[in-house]
């Protein structure tokens, strides 16, 4: 059988939250540096 428990929400939650927010800051990081050239004309999405 399975069984709710809202400790489970509780922890998830911030985990998710957490997890989105990385993933919106590495995003905005890759398009950042990804319009960057180095010396040898290739961007760092190259």
């Amino acid at each position: 059988m399975f069984f709710f428990d809202p400790l489970y929400f509780i922890i998830l939650a911030p985990a998710f939250i957490l997890s989105m927010i990385a993933q919106i800051w590495v995003k905005s990081a890759y398009t950042k540096y990804s319009q960057v050239f180095n010396s040898r004309r290739i961007s760092g999405a190259a």
